[in-house]
């Protein structure tokens, strides 16, 4: 029997329609109900009614973009960033700070109850500090326009490059840096194979990393040499090559300047130096706070093991083993672990630290085979999956979880509890203001 093609209904286009928004979703977008569906749409406050255009839908929700508004609620704040309609970054400068706060707490609430079952109360604790010039550390794309280079963010829902000369969240020296960063990259050879820029500003120098797809030249090599010392800068460069014995590919981070400047971090009584491709807290005053808030999560540690998963440059390993604990370290990023073991010798810490993946098997390594009187685990936004099902069965008195992904965190929260831990402290931490993210803190206790 023959079949022939039989071209699908197509779906009639939805126009534009009038909505009034409800509520903020955990993105930080108004959240209304029309035409049988709930809509997404940002820049839009609950309380205020807009026509919108439709972008994207599906059986029951779809997202769109504000056309026009018709009520504008009182609270809504004027822009201070010429670049809030290109610039992918602060997408929620029009709320006042209290407010965004307190729509992302209700947010992860109805995450939670929906994800995991678990009812929040209020929150124990809700920190934030200054919305503008908090960003210690930024990562630029690139590109080519008319043959100059130019670095910036990309942009609101496209891939677009918009580019920057200075951003109000940025360290007054990143903005400083920035415009000289650029000029120097468009005189090198290196700006055709240049990936991506990250900047640092630490408690010692600033720094610069140059992400490359082909080896550093030379002549751009000297130039970065002496841009770093007139600007008192560390500069180092990743670039692809080979294994000297296995002749596998690989990537080398090589440091270009010299040793008159340093990364460091003035943390927890220690100098924690470190390279510019490590990961840093970008918020230098709610990373304290958060630093605190753990601390007093775990009283009763002194003389007693504590292991810290996803621990970088040692963050919270430092903190606790200056408060007394026995800290086993781990995590995935070999730079790190080698920074932080280091560290913690020229400081006379007693901390151990452990390169391993988290997300594949590590169960029989070991550190992994201990028992600990408590952990801390603070993983990037895929979540700690494997290690929460881990801590579950190794069971540690006390888990104190850091997230910055409340999505991740309701799942491997839904893990412990089911494990027989009892949540008993959470609260937030507002390290990245003006943007829908939040920093998550959950204490959970082992029940008897």
């Amino acid at each position: 029997m023959a079949v022939f093609y039989q071209e699908k209904p197509r779906q009639s286009a939805v126009k534009p329609f009038i909505i009034k928004a409800d509520t903020l979703d955990l993105h930080g977008r108004g959240v209304g109900k029309a035409q049988g569906r709930t809509w997404f749409i940002p820049n839009l406050m609950p309380g205020e009614e807009a026509k919108v255009r439709p972008l994207n839908t599906k059986d029951h929700s779809g997202t769109a973009e504000v056309l026009k508004f018709i009520t504008v609620s009182q609270q809504r704040r004027e822009p201070d960033c010429p670049l809030l309609k290109q610039c992918g970054g602060c997408t929620l400068q029009h709320l006042p700070p209290a407010l965004a706060l307190d729509r992302k707490v209700a947010a992860i609430a109805r995450l939670f109850n929906k994800n995991c079952g678990l009812k929040l109360t209020a929150p124990d604790f809700i920190d934030s500090g200054a919305e503008l010039h908090y960003r210690r550390a930024c990562r630029l794309a690139v590109r080519i326009n008319h043959g100059r280079t130019e670095l910036g963010l990309r942009g609101r829902y496209s891939h677009d490059i918009v580019p920057l000369n200075s951003c109000a969240v940025l360290t007054a020296r990143l903005n400083a840096l920035l415009p000289q960063l650029a000029a120097l990259i468009n005189t090198l050879q290196l700006k055709k194979t240049l990936g991506h820029v990250e900047l640092i500003d630490s408690d010692g120098a600033a720094g610069v990393l140059l992400r490359l797809t082909a080896a550093l030249q030379a002549a751009d090599k000297a130039a970065l040499h002496s841009f770093g010392a007139q600007t008192g800068t560390v500069i180092s460069v990743v670039e692809p090559g080979k294994h000297p014995i296995t002749g596998a590919e690989m990537l080398t981070e090589i440091v270009v300047t010299d040793n008159s400047a340093q990364l460091y971090l003035d943390h927890a009584g220690c100098r924690l130096n470190f390279l510019p491709s490590a990961f840093v807290q970008v918020n230098k005053e709610i990373n304290a706070r958060l630093v605190e808030r753990v601390l007093q999560a775990l009283p009763h540690i002194q003389g007693r093991k504590v292991l810290d998963l996803f621990c970088g440059l040692g963050n919270f390993s430092f903190a606790l083993a200056a408060a007394g604990a026995e800290v086993v370290g781990v995590d995935i990023v070999k730079s790190m672990i080698s920074n932080a073991s280091a560290n913690a010798a020229a400081n006379g810490i007693k901390a151990s630290f452990v390169q391993a993946d988290l997300a594949q098997s590590f169960e029989q390594q070991s550190w992994a085979k201990q028992s600990y009187a408590a952990a801390v685990l603070d993983p990037g936004r895929q979540g700690a999956q494997r290690a929460a099902l881990f801590l579950g069965a190794l069971k540690p008195g006390i888990i104190v979880m850091i997230s910055c992904n409340p999505l991740a965190a309701a799942r491997d929260s839904a893990a412990l509890l089911h494990a027989g831990y009892q949540l008993t402290t959470w609260g937030v931490c507002d390290m990245f203001p003006r943007t829908a993210h939040i920093e998550l803190m959950l204490v959970f206790a082992l029940q008897e």
